[in-house]
């Protein structure tokens, strides 16, 4: 889950409880300090953001696909 702290939409509070009540040990929480409601958004995708996302889509692949290369 992802929430942008500055969001005007969304309280990032109840976001956080939302995921605090997930019953899966299987989550990830991103709360982004300068973020607003539309993270993925033209002008407000940051380099820091891409970068979370793609080591959390590259650990996730990697551990429910042991043994893959993802460059074959």
């Amino acid at each position: 889950m992802m929430a942008g702290f500055k969001d005007k939409l969304v309280k990032p509070e109840g976001t956080i409880e939302l995921f605090n009540d997930l019953s899966t040990p299987d989550k990830l929480l991103m709360v982004i300090g300068d973020g607003e409601h539309l993270l993925l958004e033209e002008n407000q995708l940051t380099d820091q953001l891409t970068q979370m996302l793609t080591v959390w889509i590259t650990n996730e692949s990697r551990s429910r696909h042991p043994g893959v290369n993802a460059h074959e």
